[in-house]
């Protein structure tokens, strides 16, 4: 219990970016109409052009630092690569903060996109490596329970709260973050990678609680040196004890290996290869489902869709939502297996997207359906969608490629949220909110059809079992189960 207490603090700590993230992401919501007011705190009123490059500007920042941001983690470790996001996200909000012009406004949100986009990297790296494989799903998900927070209080923010109080709000809690990460050990399978196998023994005591080297942390030691060395290691006696724990008083041993290089392996691997595509499809396929932009524009959203109610009080309820659906999504994601959890999702966050569509184009029911179907619309999606794909990284990819295939995923995330944000203002316009609905709601048939017929199950599968799976091909077999 004290060790899982351990790791989920930890979690809690890795999560403050991505609350921050999430606020960074709404805040265009109430603050274009602030920005394109009589009010506006810089020396001119914003264009819509300039409005819509603030929404979407982050990705872009985003996919540019997640390009090397695998290589500068593997090179300065996982921890240092955090602070270099909370760094980021607190040079960001202080540019935004005193930007009196347009420019400035827009480098202060470029830069905001290299924290967020160091954050969705190297948060599920850190976070897959420091916790115990019984706990590596909760762990995760509270990085996306902490984003949805992340919404809900910047939507409470907007609606309460001075545009100056809510931009040193954000600069103050970045910094706070930059503070706690420093009491935090870097993480036992980046050390072992390093040859430094003392410390990487200290750090797993850290995460696990343990005072001592007990049989179960140097069995789990023994474990990642093997998943990053490649050399199985049997399980130990009792006897076998002592021996090592004599081994790992020495001289650390891993000095002189040399590592292989993760791009190599990732090209001479045809299963690693079949695990990416797989994740990066449906990654990139259940982000242009809208999410995003619903969270983004939720006050615009619902001027148009129910004019009737009151924006701010409506994306108050969104945010309300979204927090307890991934409160709950974070509690059942170790209980049921994740291929089930993805699957029923989806099909239901489609069914959810076609019926707001419908909605809009033939208002077959009262104004009041279009909140509750909406409502509908965010648990189905949050269940599964939003977090069992940014699970299966650290339960597919081995250490010593996890860096670069996730930063290869979130580089493609990047890629396809700066395309949804940014069409998504011209798709309204153009086509109308409910063809747009049918249109996520396509996507999402497609990508349901795809993870039926392509997705392994990983949860609780050792590694080399889930590569054996990919070894099969790119279809799901009843074999692999």
């Amino acid at each position: 219990m004290a060790a899982g207490r351990n790791q989920y603090l930890c979690s809690l700590i890795l999560s403050m970016p991505s609350f921050l993230a999430s606020f960074g992401i709404v805040w265009p919501s109430y603050a274009i109409e602030i920005l394109e007011g009589d009010h506006t705190p810089l020396s001119h009123k914003i264009s819509k052009q300039e409005a819509n490059f603030i929404g979407s500007f982050p990705m872009l920042g985003s996919f540019i630092v997640t390009l090397f941001i695998g290589y500068v983690s593997d090179w300065i470790g996982r921890k240092h690569s955090q602070l270099l996001c909370g760094l980021f996200i607190s040079l960001a909000w202080a540019i935004i903060a005193t930007a009196k012009t347009s420019t400035q406004l827009l480098i202060g949100r470029f830069v905001f996109g290299f924290g967020f986009g160091i954050q969705f990297v190297v948060a599920l790296i850190y976070t897959g490596e420091m916790a115990h494989p019984s706990t590596t799903g909760s762990a995760t998900s509270i990085l996306m329970f902490a984003f949805s927070i992340g919404s809900l209080s910047s939507y409470l923010a907007g609606w309460f709260c001075s545009y100056e109080a809510i931009c040193y709000f954000n600069l103050s809690l970045g910094v706070v973050f930059v503070v706690a990460i420093s009491f935090m050990k870097e993480t036992p399978a980046f050390l072992i990678g390093k040859g430094k196998d003392k410390e990487a023994l200290k750090s797993l005591k850290f995460y696990r609680a343990a005072s001592t080297n007990t049989e179960d942390i140097l069995e789990e030691y023994n474990y990642i040196k093997s998943q990053r060395t490649g050399i199985k290691v049997e399980k130990l006696e009792k006897s076998q004890i002592s021996a090592e724990n004599e081994k790992l008083n020495q001289e650390d041993l891993n000095k002189d290996e040399k590592a292989t290089s993760a791009w190599k392996i990732l090209l001479t691997s045809k299963p690693l290869q079949r695990a990416l595509a797989f994740l990066t499809v449906v990654i990139s396929l259940t982000i242009c489902m809208g999410m995003v932009a619903v969270q983004a524009y939720a006050g615009p959203f619902f001027s148009m869709a129910v004019p009737n109610m009151s924006p701010h009080l409506c994306s108050v309820v969104l945010a309300i939502v979204l927090a307890v659906s991934s409160g709950v999504a974070a509690a059942i994601t170790d209980m049921f297996r994740r291929r089930s959890l993805l699957i029923s999702s989806l099909c239901l966050s489609s069914c959810a997207l076609a019926l707001l569509g419908s909605q809009l184009r033939w208002a077959w029911a009262p104004n009041w359906m279009m909140p509750i179907l909406v409502v509908f619309y965010c648990i189905s999606f949050q269940i599964g969608a939003n977090n069992i794909p940014l699970i299966q990284p650290a339960e597919i990819f081995r250490p010593e490629i996890r860096g670069l295939g996730t930063q290869l995923l979130v580089s493609f995330s990047c890629i396809a949220n700066f395309t949804v944000l940014f069409l998504y203002g011209p798709a309204v316009n153009n086509l109308g909110l409910d063809c747009t609905f049918f249109m996520f709601s396509l996507i999402g048939v497609f990508v349901t059809i795809i993870v039926y017929f392509t997705m392994r199950e990983t949860k609780g599968v050792p590694l080399d079992r889930v590569q054996e799976m990919f070894e099969n091909g790119f279809l799901y077999r009843k074999i692999d189960k």
